[in-house]
């Protein structure tokens, strides 16, 4: 097993390098058989084909972005999970960034990758919210957090940062007052986050009648929630 995963390694190694050099046709079976001088065939046996290739390429990347992310959510680092939670999300921001600016042919096989929901892009989306989940998760065991269901905040602050970070946004990521819109829309995730916790007595209280009153009581999910996919 472990020699099958270094020759796919080595499959998708060479099938970037030709990529880089040749331009996205190489991202193929054929391309990378040509540049081994193997037939595809035995290719096949390790990178079932040409889509499964591209999002390998891609996950390596993807991967790259999520090594970064935990350390910030390990609760060992001892910061608040208000600031882990900010740093995250700044760190998966910048980190979309750089990905489309250091590398924007791959950028954009990530982009056509996200519009066609591919499986490494669902993978991505579903590690981001378990690294999220986590961040809350312990904001919430230390009180920092109102009594949330962890995942379903995790689904719903990433949803919110989507502009900021999600390849098929990148065009507008240059735009003026796109900076000043992500920080505003960190604010509202975190002090939405902490609302509750942080009013006191009779605050709280007049909160939790105010939000029942409106149907923002956290109670069993209805059928039109989002459900828990893991």
């Amino acid at each position: 097993m472990e020699q099958d995963d270094r020759i796919s390694d080595h499959i998708l190694d060479v099938a970037e390098r030709a990529f880089r050099q040749h331009g996205p046709d190489w991202i193929s079976l054929s391309g990378v058989a040509q540049e081994l001088k193997v037939p595809k065939a035995i290719l096949s046996f390790y990178v079932p084909g040409d889509p499964r290739l591209r999002e390998g390429i891609v996950g390596r990347r993807l991967d790259q972005i999520l090594a970064q992310l935990s350390p910030i959510s390990d609760a060992a680092t001892g910061a608040t999970a208000e600031i882990r939670l900010c740093a995250a999300l700044n760190a998966l921001v910048r980190l979309s960034r750089i990905f489309q600016r250091e590398d924007p042919a791959l950028f954009a096989v990530y982009r056509a990758l996200s519009h066609e929901q591919a499986s490494v892009i669902t993978k991505f989306q579903g590690d981001l919210i378990r690294k999220f989940e986590a961040i809350i998760a312990q904001g919430i065991q230390a009180r920092e957090f109102s009594d949330f269901d962890a995942f379903h905040a995790s689904w719903g602050t990433l949803n919110a940062i989507a502009p900021f970070y999600e390849p098929r946004f990148g065009r507008d990521w240059s735009a003026p007052g796109e900076h000043r819109a992500y920080k505003h829309a960190r604010a509202l995730i975190v002090q939405g986050l902490a609302a509750i916790v942080n009013a006191t007595g009779s605050q709280a209280e007049a909160q939790r009648r105010a939000a029942q009153r409106l149907g923002l009581v956290l109670g069993s999910d209805r059928d039109d929630s989002p459900k828990d996919s893991r």
